[in-house]
């Protein structure tokens, strides 16, 4: 990989701030466990979360409690003993992407952006405040 931890968060940030500026989600913060790398956007207890492991295509989940839906809970989801469901959005993004490459990477985050955008609009905006 090319780059740098800090490089991919920023990357996150960049490509997903409309989170920020129009869905009132706060700026991503960098979560690390072993290899894994997480960028999360909480909006209250709804969270957004890009899912990266050096080299390999990131995951955007969703995360919002089981009593928003009445879905079954996934369990190592919850949050403070609230049950919590997840959810991985299917954004299928096009185009070539090369794990060792920023600027491909840049440009998967901003295409996987606006595809949860248009997938995800109802989740969106069911909790605007």
């Amino acid at each position: 990989m090319s780059y740098l931890v800090s490089d991919l968060v920023d990357s996150c940030n960049a490509a997903f701030i409309r989170l920020v500026e129009v869905y009132g989600f706060s700026a991503g913060k960098k979560r690390q466990v072993g290899r894994e790398l997480y960028v999360e956007f909480h909006r209250g207890p709804h969270t957004v979360s890009l899912a990266c492991e050096p080299g390999g295509l990131p995951i955007v989940e969703i995360f919002y409690p089981a009593s928003d839906t009445g879905e079954k809970a996934t369990p190592w989801a919850a949050r403070s003993g609230v049950p919590y469901c997840r959810k991985v959005p299917c954004l299928q993004v096009e185009g070539k992407f090369d794990g060792k490459s920023l600027e491909d990477m840049k440009e998967f985050l901003r295409l996987s952006a606006e595809r949860f955008e248009e997938v995800e609009a109802e989740f969106l905006h069911r909790y605007e405040n």
